[in-house]
């Protein structure tokens, strides 16, 4: 899918890969997604991706300045091992992982802001190949 007229895509919840290429006489921004995800656009020049059925809902504020608060978006494993009382070691540990679940390809002019919220896997830009641990902003040079 093509959307004309963007200048920043908001990426949320992704478990898996993300390739972003940057095409200087692109017409728009180009999506391709392997996986149940979604993209809307709003005030017609930011592009929202997301997990089918986990919308983003964000308070009347400008996006710039956004604030996820307790929006819940994707999913994590949990296991925890209890120890008895009387153990001198830690009560609790928690180990989480997280499942591999999509691949979204996106096609930029440059100049384009990119901001990843919440997400998990590889992002592959012109520079090579970057973990995405959480939030990350970046733009198309």
């Amino acid at each position: 899918m093509l959307y004309r007229d963007i200048s920043l895509v908001s990426i949320f919840g992704l478990r898996g890969n993300l390739y972003v290429q940057r095409v200087g006489d692109a017409e728009g921004v180009s999506v391709q997604t392997e996986g149940p995800y979604n993209a809307k656009v709003v005030d017609d020049i930011w592009l929202m991706i997301y997990p089918e059925g986990q919308e983003p809902q964000f308070p009347l504020q400008s996006h710039t300045d956004m604030a996820i608060g307790q929006t819940h978006i994707g999913s994590v494993d949990t296991a925890t091992k209890v120890r008895f009382l009387t153990d001198s070691r830690p009560r609790t540990r928690a180990r989480t992982s997280v499942k591999v679940q999509a691949a979204v390809r996106i096609t930029a002019p440059p100049k384009t802001k990119f901001e990843l919220i919440s997400c998990y896997g590889m992002r592959k830009g012109p520079r090579g190949w970057h973990l995405m641990r959480g939030n990350d902003r970046f733009n198309t040079r």
